[in-house]
């Protein structure tokens, strides 16, 4: 299922123009790096990769990815926030990494918004409340009638503590005053292969990893965490419309540089990623769930000071925090 969804992705990224760009004469003259802080088999790897074939074809130079997972994201971004600001070394980011991580985290070993250039926002991805197709429940409101009567019983799998997974299950169970066990997994590929197996018996997870097994019928879908509904599954209603009102849990994904990467080189990346999110990049993209949404990166600065707010206010609410 991953390795499709990053075929689809680097075939739509190659599609786009060749020659966007004259080659500059400073940059790029060399390979450059995108890194992500989570596993090569997670989403991040999958649109880092996408980027990078969109850099490539327009520049003419190779772009690798390299994934640093770990700590939440924290060791991929502590690396790119301590990078050379040359344009060499990009990072591919997310609400989780760039504004999640600051309230959840005691100390990190950087600052989200100083040592971070914004590029470019890539899109937003809703979360959807997915269970084992054999559990006896239908919708949201069966469900929850369900978890109530098993309170505490129930285990949803998460990619981790403080991931956006994570914090959609806590505040679900804040709004709804129900109680399940949280297993955190290393890779999410795992926890989803434990939610069909029935090990787990449900996850919220982002829309794209799990939109085929939701249409094969492998798993169920009961709500999605956005304030609409998502286009790839009309069907499905938002936690919101089963009678939560204001529930809302997603996650971006976006691209930054080091803090100091020099204007012409952060403008020259946002103009070849953002054409393409507006062509086949981003049609292609929109097919798999995640709600596009190209920006300027004074745009996606104020995103990330928004949601910095945003989410520090629910962690905060809800009492989380890690080491």
């Amino acid at each position: 299922m991953i390795e499709t969804t990053r075929r689809t992705l680097l075939a739509m990224a190659a599609a786009v123009p060749t020659g966007l760009w004259a080659q500059s004469p400073q940059w790029p003259s060399k390979p450059i790096r995108i890194v992500h802080g989570f596993s090569a088999a997670a989403a991040t790897d999958t649109f880092a990769r996408g980027v990078g074939e969109l850099i490539t074809a327009a520049t003419k130079q190779a772009c690798f990815v390299e994934s640093k997972p770990g700590a939440g994201g924290v060791i991929g971004t502590e690396f790119v926030a301590k990078a050379a600001p040359d344009g060499y070394i990009l990072y591919l980011g997310t609400a989780g990494t760039n504004a999640i991580n600051a309230s959840l985290y005691k100390k990190l070993p950087y600052d989200i918004l100083k040592d971070f250039a914004p590029i470019t926002n890539m899109g937003d991805i809703p979360n959807v409340l997915v269970v084992n197709k054999d559990l006896p429940v239908k919708d949201t409101k069966s469900f929850i009638d369900y978890l109530k009567g098993k309170a505490g019983e129930l285990n949803y799998g998460t990619s981790g503590n403080g991931t956006s997974m994570h914090l959609a299950a806590e505040q679900f169970m804040n709004v709804s005053g129900t109680k399940m066990i949280h297993v955190p997994y290393r890779q999410s590929s795992a926890a989803v292969t434990d939610l069909m197996g029935g090990q787990i018996q449900l996850m919220f997870h982002q829309v794209p990893a799990v939109l085929e097994l939701i249409k094969s019928g492998q798993i169920r879908a009961l709500a999605v965490t956005s304030k609409s509904r998502v286009s790839v599954l009309p069907e499905v209603p938002t936690v919101a419309e089963a009678g939560y009102p204001g529930f809302e849990s997603i996650t971006w994904y976006a691209l930054f540089a080091p803090a100091g990467t020099p204007a012409d080189i952060i403008n020259k990346i946002n103009s070849i990623v953002t054409d393409g999110l507006r062509k086949d990049f981003g049609k292609r993209l929109a097919d798999l769930g995640v709600v596009v949404r190209p920006s300027t990166p004074e745009e996606l600065k104020q995103t990330v000071v928004k949601d910095s707010d945003y989410w520090g206010k629910i962690v905060r609410r809800l009492n989380i925090t890690l080491d």
